[in-house]
This record gives structure tokens, C-alpha cells and sequence, in this order.
């Protein structure tokens, strides 16, 4: 289930705000004027980011600022990490920061949210920021705590999570070998249904793309070990996603494309398989697809 974010105090938001108008001009003229507001920006945090217009006002001082000055807007977010990362407006914030500070300098981020792992990345806007870590120091201690905290879990929970699945494929595109493993290998003991769930279809083709080595060729021969398997996806809703992403594995691309091939007047009438095939370009002249001519039709007024 979804974590609910704590209270943002919006009161307090609300009140910093009027005493920071004007500031974002000044912010644009640079030199001094722009070193002030910043300070008076830092002053005002926490509480200010967490309104959509204070929050808007500190993502662009972190973008003018020096790095001593940036420096010290983080230093203010210390201790309401958590808090902020699980903010519709405070995230942002956090991840401006992730990606303007050095790791060295941001990694108090993560390991403030690596205390409530759980909470962050189920959380709309917490897995957005989980996945700026993930992007911009997969390789720090604290990253990793929250990359193994998620994989600690029901990992079939995470890949079909409307939020949680934007971590897990995060996770397979910039975590390390053993996580990316421990995906593929939860993905692959019931590859069929992950491929079909509304948001695991996701992962499953994010999972095919980013692999080294034999593992994503692994995981396409697993998605067409059973008979008919590829064109059934190609068919389906999300399925067809995980068929365009099994076409960019080189060594099991030919395959998937001789099966579709076989069935393609099946294929083509149906509307995704239909699509599908023009995309990959092995759509025919032998069979009309009903979808493919409602669409011209469309777009010629008919």
C-alpha cells in the first residue's frame, strides 16, 4: 500500500512565503542582490519549500547559487528529509539538490530517507526522489542501504506498485549487478504475469534494456519459452511493451520476430498487435488490419 506523507505544516509555508516576494528578481540579476536573497532563503527553509511557490523560488536560488551557497540551503533540510521527500512540492527541492551537489555534499539525503525506506518508495513523490539517487550516486553507501531495503521486501509488490515500479526500474538501470539480479530473477519466475500487470510491464521491459552480459537475453528467452507466449503479449494491452523491448535484444530478436512473423494475420487484427507490427515494420500487405484502416480513415474525415 501507498504510504501517506506526514504533515506538511502548510501554516508555516504559507507565512514564509509573503516575506520572500520579490526575491526571485533578484535572484535573476545576480551578484550581490542574488547572494542576498539566497541567504534569505536559507533562512526561511525549511519551512518555505513546502508551499508550491516557496518551493519553486528555492529549486531556482540552488540553481544560481555559488556551491557555498548551496551548500548551506541543504544544510537547512537536514533533519526533514524525510518530510520533504514525501512533499508534492518539497520533493523537488531534494531532488534540485541531488542533482547540483556533489554526492559527498548530498548524501545526508539518502541517508536521512534510508531510515523509512519503505515509506519513501512507495510514495509518489519519494520514489521520484529515490530515483535521482539512484541516477546520480547509485554507488553510495546510503543509496544502496535504500536499494537493498526495497529489494529486502515483496519484490512483486514493488514491480506491479503504481510508484513502486519507477524504483525497481531505476534500480535495474543504475544499481549494481547483484540488485539488478535479484529483479531479473523475481521477474523471471513468473515473467507471463508481470508482463501483462498494468505496471510491471514496465519493468519487465526496462529490464531487457539495460542488462549486460546474457541477462536480458535471458529473460527474452524466458518471455518466449512458452509456445505462442510472444504473440499473445503482442496482443495485450501492456504485453505489447514488453514485445518492443524484447525486439531490442539482439540475439533473441530474430526469434520473436520469425513468431510474430508466423501469426501475423492474427496479429494484425487485433489493435495492439496491429499497431505493433507497423512499428517493427513487419506489417504486410497479405492482411489489412481493421485497426490500421480505421485510422486512416480518421485522418482522411471518412
Amino acid at each position: 500500500e501507498a504510504k501517506v506523507a506526514p504533515p506538511e505544516a502548510p501554516a508555516a509555508a504559507a507565512a514564509a512565503e509573503p516575506r520572500l516576494a520579490g526575491l526571485d528578481a533578484s535572484l535573476e540579476e545576480g551578484g550581490a542582490r542574488a547572494a542576498s536573497s539566497v541567504g534569505q532563503i536559507a533562512a526561511a527553509l525549511p519551512g518555505v519549500c513546502f508551499g508550491v511557490a516557496g518551493a519553486r523560488l528555492v529549486c531556482r536560488a540552488i540553481e544560481v547559487a555559488s556551491p557555498a551557497a548551496t551548500r548551506r540551503l541543504a544544510a537547512s533540510l537536514r533533519g526533514h528529509v524525510l518530510r520533504a521527500a514525501m512533499s508534492p512540492h518539497a520533493h523537488l527541492v531534494l531532488e534540485t539538490l541531488i542533482q547540483r551537489l556533489p554526492t559527498q555534499d548530498a548524501n545526508f539525503i539518502a541517508e536521512e530517507l534510508a531510515y523509512d525506506a519503505s515509506s519513501v518508495i512507495f510514495n509518489n513523490w519519494g520514489s521520484n526522489v529515490v530515483c535521482r539517487l539512484f541516477e546520480v550516486s547509485a554507488d553510495d553507501p546510503h543509496t544502496i542501504a535504500i536499494a537493498d531495503a526495497a529489494l529486502a521486501g515483496d519484490i512483486d509488490a514493488l514491480c506491479c506498485h503504481k510508484f513502486g515500479r519507477l524504483v525497481a526500474a531505476s534500480i535495474l538501470s543504475n544499481g549494481l549487478t547483484r540488485q539488478r539480479r535479484t529483479i531479473l530473477q523475481a521477474l523471471g519466475n513468473d515473467v507471463q504475469r508481470f508482463a501483462r500487470q498494468r505496471f510491471a510491464a514496465g519493468v519487465v521491459a526496462a529490464a531487457l534494456l539495460p542488462c549486460t552480459g546474457g541477462e536480458a537475453a535471458w529473460l527474452a528467452a524466458e518471455i518466449m519459452a512458452q509456445p505462442g507466449a510472444i504473440v499473445a503479449l503482442a496482443c495485450h494491452a501492456f504485453g505489447a511493451e514488453v514485445v518492443r523491448a524484447v525486439m531490442e535484444v539482439p540475439k533473441e530478436a530474430d526469434q520473436a520476430r520469425r513468431y510474430l512473423q508466423k501469426a501475423g494475420r492474427r496479429v494484425k487484427k487485433d489493435r495492439y498487435g496491429a499497431v505493433l507490427f507497423e512499428e517493427i515494420g513487419l506489417c504486410g500487405d497479405d492482411v489489412a488490419s481493421p485497426w490500421s484502416t480505421f485510422a486512416a480513415a480518421a485522418v482522411g474525415g471518412a
